[in-house]
Parts: C-alpha cells; sequence; structure tokens
C-alpha cells in the first residue's frame, strides 16, 4: 500500500510540474504541488524515528 501511495504522489507532483511549466503558474496547480510535497513531508516523519522517539518521551 505505501509503494502505491508513494507512486501516486509521484504522478500528481510530476502532473504539476508539467503543468505550471507547459501552462504557467496556477494558484491551483501550485497548491495541488504544495500539498502534495507536504503530505510526502508528514508521511516521511510518521515513520520517522525521531517521532517514535518524541511520541514515547511524551507517554512517560
Amino acid at each position: 500500500m505505501n509503494k502505491l501511495k508513494n507512486v501516486l504522489l509521484a504522478v500528481v507532483f510530476f502532473y504539476a510540474l508539467y503543468a505550471i511549466i507547459h501552462e504557467g503558474p496556477s494558484k491551483i496547480m501550485i497548491s495541488i504541488l504544495l500539498l502534495d510535497v507536504f503530505i510526502y513531508i508528514m508521511g516521511c516523519w510518521m515513520k520517522s524515528n525521531i517521532r517514535k522517539k518524541l511520541h514515547e518521551k511524551n507517554r512517560k
């Protein structure tokens, strides 16, 4: 499932870049691009060891 999600995020990212390059930047395409990057960063953060350590530290 994670591989599928990563592939879909990459497809959306490259499509947004393609649309921005060929049609010019618009608010919608830039917001889609930024949301895609934000979702990817949050996915990496949820899997990180730093988050797990902070979560365990706050439970004690």
